[in-house]
C-alpha cells in the first residue's frame, strides 16, 4: 500500500512542482543577491564584484541539480506514457518564470551585452561603421562604463546582428536599460521558437520524447542565464543550426540552407554544416536534381550576403580587421581539451604556462627559450589535425537515417569546441544544446556534464571544476548506457 501511493505521488505532478519550486527559489535567491549588491546599478556583477563567482557557482551548480532530477523524470514519465496537459502547463509556467526574474537581473557573468548595444549604437547614433570604429573613440559616452574590456575592438560578428541591435539602440538612444530589456526580450521569443523546433523535430523519431525535449530546453539553467540574463547572441546560431537542420533532413533542402547561412551572417560558424547539408543531398537526390537546387540557393545566398552587408559597404579593411581580431588567443581561451593537455603537460615538464598571453597565432616563435609558447603551439597543431580527421570523416561517412544527419551536426561542433576552436567561451556550447536534445538521452547526457563549466567563465576551467563535471557527464552516459542498454540510435531509451 505505501509503495502504491509513493508509485501515484512519483506519476503525479508533485515533483514537478518540487524540481520547479525549488529552481525558481535558487532564481529569485540571484535576483536578492545582485539587489543587494548592484542596486539600481547597470553593470555586469562579476565585473563588479568578482569574489561574487563562487555565490554564482554555488547557486548554478544547484540550479543543475534540480535540472537533472526533472530531466530524468521526465524521461520517466514518458516512458511510461503519463505525460497530460497539467504537466506541459507547469513546465511552461516555471520557463516562464525562471525567463522573468533573469530578465529583470542585470548581467551576472558577462559584459557583452553592453559592447553589441554601443557597437548599435556606433552605427545608429553616431552613423559611422562599427566594423572600422571601436567603441573606445567615444570615450565622452556615459554607456561606455559598463564595458571593462574589449573597447578597443570593433564590431566582430555578422551584418544581421549588428543591424539587430543597431535598431534597439535607434529605437531607445538614451535608455541602456531599455535597450538591454529588448534585447533580451527578442532573444527570450528566440529561444521559445527553438524550444518548439525542437520538440517539432524529435516528433519525426519519437512522440513520447517530446516532453523531455521540453524540460532539457527550456529548464536549462546554462541555457537560460547565458540567454535570458547575459544576453549571447548564440542561441540564434544554435537556433539556425537546428532549423536548417530540420528543414534538411524534411528535404525543403532551399530554406534548410538559407536558415543556416542566416547563422553564418550572424556568427560564421555555420558554415562547418554546409558540407554535412550538401553531402546530404546528393545522397538523397540524383546528380542532375541536387545541382538544380544548389543553383537557387547559391544565388539566394549571394544576394543576401550582399543584402545585408550594403548598410556597411563592401570595405575589404573590415573584414581585415575581423581576420586581425581572430588570429588573437589566449591560454585561458584555449578550447578545454587543449587547455588541460598543455595544463597538464606543463606541470609534467615543469614549464611555467603564461596565463596572460593574447598573442597573434602567426607571431608564436618556435624556440626553447620560449618553452610555454612552444607547448601551446604543438598542441593547438595536434589538436587541429585530429578535429580535420574527425570533420572530414563525420561528413563523407554514409548516413543511416534522418537523427543520424542531426547526431553529425552535434558531433563535429562538439568536436570542433572542445578541440579546435580558436576563441572559446563556454557560452559557445548553446550551439550544441539543441542537437544534442534532437539527437537522445545520451549527447543530452554529455551536453549536461559540460554546460556546468559557464559558471562563471574563465574560472571554473583554471581548477578542478571543469575536468570533474566533463567527467561526471561522460560516467553518466556510459553507465546508463551500460546498465540500462540505452540504444543512442534512438532517441528515447
Amino acid at each position: 500500500m505505501l509503495l502504491r501511493n509513493l508509485q501515484r505521488l512519483i506519476n503525479s505532478p508533485l515533483p514537478l512542482l518540487i524540481f520547479g519550486g525549488g529552481s525558481l527559489g535558487f532564481y529569485l535567491f540571484l535576483w536578492t543577491f545582485a539587489q543587494e549588491l548592484l542596486g539600481n546599478e547597470l553593470v555586469s556583477l562579476l565585473d563588479r564584484f568578482l569574489n561574487s563567482y563562487w555565490i554564482i557557482q554555488i547557486l548554478g551548480y544547484w540550479l543543475f541539480f534540480f535540472f537533472t532530477l526533472a530531466l530524468l523524470w521526465a524521461v520517466r514519465q514518458s516512458q511510461k506514457g503519463l505525460i497530460g496537459p497539467i504537466f506541459w502547463f507547469l513546465a511552461i509556467f516555471f520557463f516562464l518564470s525562471f525567463s522573468f526574474i533573469l530578465m529583470a537581473i542585470p548581467p551576472l557573468t558577462s559584459q557583452d551585452a553592453f559592447w553589441n548595444l554601443f557597437q548599435g549604437r556606433i552605427f545608429s547614433h553616431y552613423h559611422q561603421n562599427p566594423y572600422l570604429v571601436a567603441p573606445q573613440n567615444f570615450s565622452g559616452n556615459p554607456f561606455l562604463k559598463p564595458i571593462q574590456t574589449w573597447r578597443h575592438c570593433p564590431m566582430v560578428y555578422g551584418p544581421i546582428w549588428t543591424l539587430l541591435v543597431s535598431l534597439i539602440s535607434f529605437l531607445f538612444p538614451d535608455n541602456l536599460f531599455l535597450q538591454l530589456l529588448l534585447l533580451r526580450i527578442i532573444l527570450l521569443i528566440i529561444l521559445g521558437g527553438l524550444i518548439a523546433v525542437g520538440v517539432l523535430a524529435v516528433r519525426q523519431f519519437n512522440f513520447s520524447w517530446s516532453f523531455p525535449t521540453f524540460i532539457a530546453l527550456a529548464w536549462q539553467p546554462f541555457l537560460l542565464i547565458h540567454t535570458v540574463n547575459n544576453a549571447h547572441n548564440d542561441i540564434l546560431i544554435g537556433f539556425t543550426l537546428l532549423l536548417g537542420l530540420f528543414l534538411i533532413s524534411r528535404r525543403d533542402y532551399f530554406k534548410g540552407f538559407i536558415s543556416l547561412w542566416f547563422g553564418v551572417l550572424i556568427k560564421y560558424t555555420p558554415l562547418l554544416l554546409f558540407p554535412l547539408g550538401i553531402k546530404f543531398l546528393f545522397s538523397q537526390e540524383n546528380l542532375k536534381r541536387a545541382i538544380r537546387i544548389l543553383i537557387p540557393i547559391i544565388g539566394a545566398i549571394i544576394l543576401l550576403t550582399l543584402i545585408a552587408y550594403f548598410p556597411f559597404g563592401y570595405n575589404i579593411f573590415q573584414f581585415k580587421k575581423f581576420s586581425h581580431q581572430s588570429q588573437l588567443f589566449a591560454y585561458t581561451n584555449l578550447p578545454p581539451i587543449p587547455f588541460w593537455l598543455i595544463t597538464i603537460g606543463g606541470t609534467i615538464s615543469r614549464i611555467n604556462i603564461n596565463k596572460e598571453i593574447i598573442l597573434r597565432k602567426g607571431q608564436i616563435p618556435w624556440s626553447f627559450e620560449n618553452s610555454s609558447l612552444s607547448l601551446i603551439n604543438v598542441v593547438r597543431i595536434l589538436s587541429l589535425a585530429i578535429f580535420l580527421v574527425l570533420y572530414l570523416w563525420l561528413v563523407f561517412k554514409p548516413f543511416g537515417n534522418e537523427k543520424d544527419f542531426f547526431k553529425r551536426g552535434f558531433w563535429i561542433f562538439a568536436i570542433y569546441l572542445l578541440i579546435a576552436s580558436f576563441w572559446f567561451m563556454d557560452w559557445y556550447l548553446i550551439w550544441l544544446m539543441p542537437l544534442a536534445v534532437v539527437s537522445g538521452l545520451g549527447p543530452t547526457l554529455l551536453s549536461l556534464g559540460w554546460s556546468p563549466l559557464a559558471f562563471p567563465h574563465p574560472y571554473p576551467r583554471l581548477q578542478i571544476f571543469g575536468p570533474l563535471f566533463t567527467l561526471l557527464g561522460l560516467t553518466i552516459f556510459f553507465f546508463i548506457k551500460s546498465v540500462r542498454r540505452i540504444k543512442i540510435n534512438s532517441p528515447i531509451p
